[in-house]
């Protein structure tokens, strides 16, 4: 496999120029938001007992909670599961949600040992959905038909 794509070549480098347009401009400065707000829940779970005043708080939860409403308000209603794929940068909030996910169980067994920001607790938590989210987002927006998962009933009401 080459580490070149030649699509850059004309000025059409893949996943930034995919995402650098007018449209993803809110959303590009809402992830570097994120990725402020891992880093402080990072330092939240890296030092628990130490910490008088946590990083993450309530405003933080409220602006994942406002996000995930605003990019599911575009989205068809889902009854059954997808299957995970479409865009390539849908794809790439699939991985992201997926490690979060993996991420909560670890903070959950933290939290069991010692006293941990419950807000920052419920922030990743909310992120793993607004991956998800995001993921379905993407492929709408490229018109990318979702595949579902068809041994399950409806699973959503």
């Amino acid at each position: 496999m080459k580490i070149y794509t030649k699509s850059g070549d004309k000025g059409m480098t893949s996943i930034i120029a995919e995402l650098d347009s007018a449209k993803f401009s809110e959303l590009i400065e809402e992830l570097t938001h994120i990725q402020i707000l891992l880093f402080d829940a990072g330092t939240d779970f890296a030092t628990p007992a130490k910490r008088n005043e946590w990083l993450i708080n309530q405003q933080d939860l409220d602006k994942i909670e406002k996000m995930i409403d605003f990019y599911q308000s575009k989205l068809p209603i889902i009854e059954k599961f997808i299957l995970p794929g479409g865009h390539l940068v849908a794809g790439y909030f699939h991985i992201a949600r997926t490690v979060t996910r993996r991420a909560e169980r670890e903070i959950t067994e933290l939290s069991m040992k010692e006293e941990t920001n419950a807000i920052a607790y419920k922030s990743i938590n909310r992120l793993s959905d607004l991956f998800f989210v995001l993921a379905r987002y993407i492929n709408v927006v490229y018109s990318i038909k979702e595949l579902f998962y068809e041994r399950a009933g409806k699973v959503f009401h």
